[in-house]
């Protein structure tokens, strides 16, 4: 059972500093990226989605949790059974928890820029430059790291194959979200070449819907944190007040009736 606890503990432990680690752009090896597409498909198009692509990530969300499950049966087997299901369910649980943390970050990430591209695009069309000039250098009104360099890879390999279909589905690949599938929707079906100004206001008056609808769900999550925090704070107050006063109180009565 302690071994089964400590080998929890280093596992859990391992996923964590890779989760705090995940803002760091990293490079891709290719070759161990497709190997992982052929052992783990569907799941491999998950982290992709969720904005993990390196090897290390992978390592860490796929092949953790596959090699805890030989260690926690020999674990159940040789030492506790409790102790070996515990240390085969708890990495999975912990890499999937993470993870969906991850997607939900790498959809706000894109949830709070995807007005900022629209925008910057049908800027650029008014302004008269050509519609390709403007999707390929529509990474560089994007804020956030991770999401730009997504969108930079996108945009270079549009500015050799001039091909939107491709662009699309490289992004569609990389981003699953209302807005990413909209927009994506958008450079298939040739919206912005269209120059069609009723079209174009109406697709830029229906992100701007959306967008300050994110900054609403944002506003009420951030007021409900800090409410919680609030509550926190007044609990350990309370406490640290009330549990002396009982303490002395007792005390006080333990010296009467003694």
């Amino acid at each position: 059972m302690i071994l089964a606890i400590f080998l929890l503990n280093v596992s859990a432990a391992l996923i964590f500093l890779n989760h705090i680690n995940a803002a760091k752009l990293k490079g891709v090896n290719p070759s161990k990226v497709k190997k992982g597409k052929l052992l783990f498909p569907g799941l491999s198009d998950r982290l992709k989605k969720a904005g993990i692509h390196s090897k290390a990530d992978t390592t860490f969300y796929i092949l953790l949790p596959a090699i805890m499950i030989p260690l926690g049966l020999l674990t159940a087997i040789l030492v506790d059974a409790a102790g070996g299901f515990l240390l085969m369910a708890a990495p999975a649980f912990l890499s999937g928890m993470f993870l969906k943390i991850r997607k939900r970050r790498h959809d706000s990430a894109f949830q709070k820029n995807a007005y900022r591209i629209y925008k910057y695009i049908l800027n650029q069309i008014a302004a008269g430059v050509r519609t390709v000039d403007a999707l390929r250098n529509m990474h560089e009104v994007i804020e956030d790291r991770e999401l730009s360099a997504i969108f930079t890879e996108a945009c270079a390999a549009y500015s050799v194959s001039y091909d939107g279909v491709k662009l699309a589905d490289d992004i569609s690949q990389r981003i699953d979200t209302p807005e990413s599938r909209s927009f994506t929707m958008s450079i298939r079906d040739g919206l912005f070449e269209s120059r069609d100004e009723q079209l174009l206001d109406r697709l830029e008056q229906m992100m701007f819907n959306r967008y300050f609808a994110y900054v609403q769900r944002m506003t009420d999550s951030l007021k409900t944190r800090c409410l919680i925090t609030v509550i926190l704070l007044c609990s350990i107050i309370v406490c640290m007040i009330l549990i002396p006063t009982i303490m002395d109180v007792q005390s006080a009565l333990d010296s009467i009736f003694t």
